[in-house]
C-alpha cells in the first residue's frame, strides 16, 4: 500500500509505502524508465538498470548497508520500482535538527557505521561507494542494541565495482556530488578506493560542522578549480576535534597513494573513543530524563552542550526525544538518501 511521496528529484521518486500482509514500513525509489528508452542507444538504459539493482542485491549487508528488498519493472515499462528499508533520518538532519556538532562520542558512533559499511563495500565487493557523505549515512532504529540506533550507508545511484585484480578505473561519466570528489576524479575522471577516502575526509568536516556544505555559495566550476588545479580544502572549526582533522588531512591528501585505508582508519577512530565500540549507549535513566526535560525547554537542542556519553546521558537518546516530538507532529519517516 502506498502512503505518501516522501522525495523526488531528476532520477525521479521516493514513496513510504507499507507491505500488506505486514504492515511493515519500506521505502520505494521510482524510476521513470520512458525518457531513459528515448535518450539512451538500443538496451544501454536496461543495462544501466540491471547494474543498479544488481550492485544494490549485492552490496545489501544488513546492519552495515541500507536493506534492498527488491526490484520491479511495470508492464508497460513505464517506471522500475527499487524496494528498500526506511530509515528514521540522516545524519545530516540529526546534525541540523540539535544545531550544533557532533560530541566526539556521537561521532565516533557514527563513523562506526560508516566504516563498517565501507570496509565491506570495498574488502568484500570492490565497490567504490562514490557518494560518501552526511545525507547519504542513515539512521534506523533498533530496540535490541544499547543505544537503540544503527548507523547506514545508503545510496548507490553512482557506485562503481572494480574488475578482480583492479585498483582504480577511468570512469566514462562523472557524476555525484562535486564537493565530495577527489582531485584525481575530477583531474582525469579516475576512481579508486582512495577515491571514497577523499570523501570520508569532506564527511569529517561535515561532522565537525553540523552539517555545513563544503564550499558552499561555489558554483561546481569553481570547486573544481579550488580542488583541482589549487588543491584548496574545507577549513575545520578551532574547536574541532583534533584526531578528526588529523585523520581528514590524511585521507584528503592530494596523492591518493597517500591517503589511508579503511581498515586503518577504523582501528583510529575506535582508539579514540574506547567507550564508543557499536553506538553510544544511554546511561543513567534519571538523567536522560532530567536532561530531556531540559532539552525540551531549550528549543529542542539548540542549546544543548555537553549531550555525551561522558555526561551519563547520551547524544542519541538526547536526540530521541527530538525526534520523537518531530516524527508525532509530521508523521514522516526519511527514506534512503535519495530523498536529498
Amino acid at each position: 500500500t502506498i502512503l505518501r511521496q516522501i522525495g523526488s528529484g531528476s532520477f525521479g521518486s521516493v514513496w513510504l509505502a507499507a507491505e500488506k500482509q505486514s504492515g511493515k514500513v519500506v521505502a520505494i525509489k521510482v524510476l521513470p524508465l520512458e525518457s531513459k528508452r528515448r535518450a539512451s542507444k538500443g538496451d544501454a538504459w536496461l543495462d544501466e538498470l540491471r547494474r543498479e539493482i544488481t550492485l544494490l542485491r549485492t552490496a545489501s549487508d544488513p546492519p552495515a548497508i541500507i536493506r534492498f528488498h527488491g526490484s520491479f519493472v511495470t508492464p508497460l515499462l513505464e517506471a522500475a520500482w527499487l524496494v528498500m528499508e526506511a530509515c528514521e533520518c540522516s545524519a545530516l538532519e540529526l546534525m541540523q535538527q540539535l544545531a550544533q556538532p557532533l560530541e566526539e562520542d556521537a561521532a565516533c558512533a557514527v563513523l562506526g557505521g560508516v566504516l563498517r559499511g565501507l570496509v565491506h563495500l570495498h574488502g568484500k565487493h570492490g565497490i567504490i561507494h562514490r557518494d560518501v557523505k552526511a545525507s547519504n549515512v542513515l539512521l534506523h532504529p533498533d530496540a535490541d542494541r544499547p543505544s537503540r540506533w544503527l548507523v547506514k550507508l545508503a545510496d548507490f545511484g553512482v557506485s562503481h565495482v572494480l574488475e578482480p585484480g583492479e585498483t582504480k578505473a577511468v570512469l566514462k561519466r562523472v557524476n555525484g556530488t562535486v564537493s565530495h570528489m577527489a582531485p584525481e576524479l575530477l583531474r582525469r575522471s579516475e576512481v579508486s578506493r582512495a577515491s571514497d577516502a577523499y570523501a570520508f575526509a569532506i564527511l569529517l568536516w561535515e561532522l565537525a560542522t553540523h552539517g555545513a556544505r563544503a564550499f558552499e555559495g561555489v558554483a561546481p566550476v569553481n570547486i573544481i578549480v579550488a580542488v583541482a588545479k589549487n588543491d584548496l580544502r574545507p577549513r575545520f572549526p578551532v574547536e574541532a576535534f583534533e584526531p578528526m582533522r588529523r585523520l581528514a588531512q590524511r585521507c584528503w591528501a592530494s596523492d591518493p597513494e597517500a591517503r589511508p585505508g579503511f581498515d586503518a582508519v577504523a582501528r583510529e577512530v575506535d582508539a579514540w573513543a574506547p567507550l564508543v565500540s557499536d553506538a553510544l549507549v544511554v546511561h543513567n535513566h534519571h538523567n536522560h530524563q532530567a536532561f530531556a526535560s531540559s532539552l525540551s525547554s531549550h528549543g529542542h537542542g539548540h542549546q544543548m552542550r555537553g549531550s555525551s556519553l561522558r555526561d551519563g546521558v547520551g547524544f542519541f537518546g538526547a536526540f530521541s526525544r527530538v525526534l520523537d516530538e518531530r516524527t508525532s507532529s509530521k508523521s514522516e519517516l526519511y527514506a534512503d538518501s535519495w530523498i536529498f
